[in-house]
């Protein structure tokens, strides 16, 4: 009995001693959350992990829970912006991370979130993080975020020639196996799958993106995007997929639904030329960006129209034929490749079936066309153009007479060989018609000249 006695007392005692001391523990703990300490621990892993100077409002606690108005910082190093701002954040913490040696945040919530990215001129160098600043060495210095929700993103990039915005997206941000900040590897802190919902995208003065879905993968210094689908305003769709590395390149895949032609276009071009674009680009350039990225791919126009090209119109006049005037393309492709100063492209095959095709290839460079093309018309288009068959569409395949076509000059208004040649080809054949007619007996020479002339 009396040992029984004395086991029992001593369990007593030894639970009651675990459970002050388990007290006593969790107000030192709850106070050191409170501390200003902890505060200085999370700041120099969060900012040491994302590169960044700032600083975070004073917390507020409700038990595990940690709520802050927000935090504002500034790039350093080779963070990828320059400005970055969270307001109305909470943290909820789960206690059992500190058996893992490890501030574990179960979720975290952010109102909102603005990014600023553009210049990395004139930097600080990147903070070091301070594991276990402001409390005893024991204490964990890394955090684990296991979700972070942000109800509404946005990013604006000011480049040196084009400003661009992501506004009102929802992302949701869950780490891979590695994803955790902490003292030891905050310079290299795993990688982040994030999802992007919403929101709406604005590049300069071409029209804008509506964010359908986007899947990323995020690894310092490089931001993948895996897959993601864009919705124009009116209609059409695009896709993206590649790599930002934002201390080296950009490399991105662009596909290309329907998307409409006539706003991307400059003004005097808009009235002359509408459809739909169809294909691939591909997106290259150095980071951080000074300029345009070059661009190279393939693309195709569906319900393709175009008017008020002067060399439609001399065709018209000259086979008097009003359908030259304004044309609906049957097919409309080509490649093209093209930097910040020089435009290239090949392959060219412009098609209005049954009535004009012409193939081909043409540079711009410095606000200049230099193109070289093959023009082919049926014959029946020929009738009213003499001299035209014999002189110069001398080529007949794939239904059409074919004439070769060289185009220089400014954009605007470039100068073609197609008419003078034709010209010269009419007043050739009323030459040679008008000394037929000089030893018709009948005497029809001023009737068959004037049968030669337009109208």
């Amino acid at each position: 009995m009396k040992r029984g006695m004395v086991f029992l007392w001593s369990a007593l005692g030894l639970f009651i001693f675990i459970v002050v001391c388990f007290l006593a523990l969790k107000i030192w703990f709850d106070a050191y959350l409170r501390s200003d300490g902890f505060r200085k621990l999370i700041s120099g892993v969060a900012f040491g992990a994302i590169q960044a100077r700032g600083e975070f409002l004073p917390f507020h606690y409700s038990g595990t829970t940690i709520y802050t108005d927000g935090f504002q910082a500034r790039g350093a190093g080779t963070a990828f912006f320059d400005q970055l701002r969270a307001d109305q954040m909470r943290a909820e913490f789960n206690l059992r991370g500190i058996l893992k040696h490890a501030w574990e945040i179960d979720e975290l919530e952010l109102q909102q979130l603005q990014i600023t990215v553009g210049n990395q001129k004139n930097r600080e160098p990147a903070p070091s993080p301070a594991p276990g600043a402001g409390g005893p060495g024991w204490l964990p210095s890394k955090v684990d975020l296991r979700q972070a929700d942000i109800e509404d993103a946005s990013l604006e990039w000011a480049g040196e020639t084009r400003r661009a915005s992501v506004k009102g997206t929802k992302l949701t941000i869950t780490p891979e196996a590695a994803g955790s900040m902490s003292g030891e590897n905050a310079a290299n802190p795993g990688s982040w799958n994030i999802l992007a919902e919403g929101g709406h995208i604005a590049t300069g003065d071409l029209p804008g993106l509506e964010v359908s879905s986007a899947k990323l993968r995020y690894r310092r210094p490089s931001l993948f995007i895996l897959d993601s689908e864009f919705k124009c305003k009116e209609e059409g769709s695009l896709t993206a997929s590649g790599e930002i590395n934002f201390e080296q390149s950009l490399d991105l895949e662009l596909k290309l639904n329907g998307v409409p032609l006539r706003p991307l276009l400059p003004v005097d071009w808009r009235r002359r030329l509408d459809g739909n674009l169809y294909g691939d680009i591909r997106l290259l350039s150095a980071m951080p960006l000074t300029g345009e990225p070059d661009m190279e791919g393939s693309l195709s126009l569906a319900q393709a129209r175009v008017e008020a090209l002067p060399i439609l119109d001399q065709i018209a006049l000259f086979t008097r034929s009003q359908q030259f005037r304004t044309l609906s393309l049957s097919k409309a492709s080509g490649d093209f490749k093209r930097t910040q100063t020089r435009l290239e492209v090949k392959n060219f095959v412009a098609e209005a079936e049954g009535l004009i095709r012409m193939e081909g290839a043409f540079t711009v460079q410095d606000g200049r066309i230099d193109g070289a093309f093959q023009i082919g018309v049926t014959p029946g288009s020929l009738q009213w153009l003499p001299g035209s068959q014999g002189k110069v569409f001398t080529d007949s395949r794939e239904g059409y007479l074919w004439t070769h076509l060289h185009l220089t000059g400014p954009v605007e208004s470039p100068i073609e060989d197609l008419t003078p040649r034709l010209v010269q080809a009419a007043q050739g054949a009323i030459i040679d018609k008008a000394q037929k007619a000089l030893t018709d007996p009948a005497g029809t020479l001023l009737d068959g000249v004037k049968s030669l002339l337009p109208p």
